[in-house]
């Protein structure tokens, strides 16, 4: 009785032995229109004809063995890739989506952290909200045409449907070839937001008349982007387009252009030349900070420069130079400035760091100067305070160190303005300084 108790329990084991093996081999199953598979490389095979079922995080079929997927393969004509499909497959690394997908859902690549490389088909038309949320390896991004890449709607608008948007270094590949040159297609009217942040490779941009718009982080930290034409058309810049975007050096805005965004060359810190025409209205907040290496800064017109809408101190290019910084009226440097009749307000900051100024002649209609107006304007040495002064910020005249002549309106007026502090003087920067009436030494 033992030998047949003993073989029953031999076989017995092996059968669970072979069990356990094919179960470890590979794990799989069917819900509704997908067939799938994963084996013991860790490669998800997915068979599905039409369109994938939009899941939930925890209602993936596959969602217990998540971390195990190292690969996907294809099968089928599927149609789309289901919302929270691929959500956490943290092994994942490559994913070349075939021809006939032609939506994304919602996290369906979210917190995938060690992808490094996607295939976007042109078939693509949507990509869902947050479908590619913290994928902070992505590497290389293909795409088949910079057309159908700009014709995708993008449904989350702060960028985490974009396989690039949390990748600091990431590269654009078109059929296999890194692209370092972009010719936005004639017929594009907008640039979407996000579309090429963090592309590294990317070293130059040509920008079509047919474009209105450049949507914001468009270009954001593009490390090695050096140029950018921009053709007339573009009216608005959006917030951040440019910025971090540490190699471009020249950008010369066309005579449509109505407003630029905050921070939209933010820390632009090789930017050394930028023209503005007069038909800007309006800058933002912090769009010129930190753009350490601004030399040069050309405008139209000084009425309509002195017209725009400054949305707070960096306004001005020339606000955080650290070379110093000349101003133009085309390419003709502006060292004597008469403002124009009528201005009431020098805005803070207009003519910081403007070191080509020698001589400031302000009208009677000027009541206030704003902190730091001419802050930093080293070769200045000439201005004069209007008789209907009534205020003058802090530091409006720091580091004007070459002042030697002021011209008063009147002594009561220059007695009862408002000083913020001592900095708001003329002459506080300026050991060798003389005070003028009417064209005469107040001795």
């Amino acid at each position: 009785m033992r030998t047949p108790l003993r073989h029953a329990l031999v076989t017995a084991y092996l059968l669970t032995a072979l069990w356990m093996a094919c179960a470890l081999a590979e794990t799989g199953g069917t819900h509704g229109n997908l067939v799938w598979s994963l084996d013991d490389s860790g490669v998800l095979t997915i068979d599905c004809d039409g369109v994938m079922y939009n899941y939930q995080s925890s209602t993936v079929p596959w969602a217990a063995e998540r971390t195990k997927v190292k690969s996907v393969e294809f099968r089928g004509d599927i149609r789309t890739i289901g919302s929270y499909a691929f959500y956490g497959c943290s092994s994942l690394t490559s994913v070349d989506l075939p021809d006939t997908v032609t939506g994304i859902g919602a996290s369906a690549f979210s917190s995938c952290s060690a992808l490094t490389d996607i295939h976007i088909p042109q078939s693509v038309r949507v990509i869902g909200n947050y479908a590619f949320f913290r994928c902070d390896s992505m590497a290389s991004l293909h795409i088949d045409s910079v057309a159908s890449w700009l014709s995708i709607t993008f449904e989350d608008e702060s960028g985490s449907s974009i396989p690039n948007f949390s990748s600091s270094h990431c590269r654009l590949y078109i059929n296999g070839t890194e692209l370092t040159r972009i010719d936005i297609p004639e017929g594009v009217t907008a640039i979407p937001g996000h579309i090429f942040r963090n592309c590294k490779s990317l070293t130059c941009v040509t920008i079509p008349q047919s474009v209105e718009t450049i949507g914001e982080y468009a270009f954001c930290r593009c490390a090695g982007l050096e140029k950018v034409d921009i053709a007339e058309g573009v009216r608005k810049i959006a917030r951040f387009a440019f910025s971090v975007c540490k190699k471009l050096k020249e950008v010369r805005l066309p005579g449509t252009v109505r407003s630029i965004g905050s921070q939209a060359f933010y820390s632009c810190q090789g930017l050394t030349d930028i023209t503005i025409p007069g038909s800007v209205t309006a800058i933002g907040p912090c769009a010129f900070m930190e753009c350490y290496a601004m030399e040069n800064v050309h405008i139209d017109d000084l009425a309509k420069w002195l017209r725009v809408d400054r949305q707070g101190d960096w306004a001005n290019p020339a606000r955080d130079s650290t070379v110093g910084c000349h101003l133009f009226i085309g390419d003709e440097e502006l060292t004597r400035i008469t403002i124009p009749d009528k201005v009431t307000v020098i805005d803070p900051n207009t003519f910081r760091n403007y070191v080509g100024l020698t001589e400031v002649i302000l009208p009677d209609s000027v009541t206030t100067i704003g902190e730091n107006a001419f802050y930093g304007c080293t070769a200045l040495q000439s201005v004069n305070v209007p008789s209907r002064i009534r205020s003058i910020g802090r530091g409006a005249f720091s580091r004007c160190g070459s002042l030697t002549a002021i011209h008063i309106g009147s002594i009561a007026s220059w007695l009862t303005a408002s000083y913020t502090d001592e900095s708001s003087h003329p002459n506080y920067a300026a050991p060798f300084c003389h005070l003028y009436k009417d064209g005469e030494e107040l001795t």
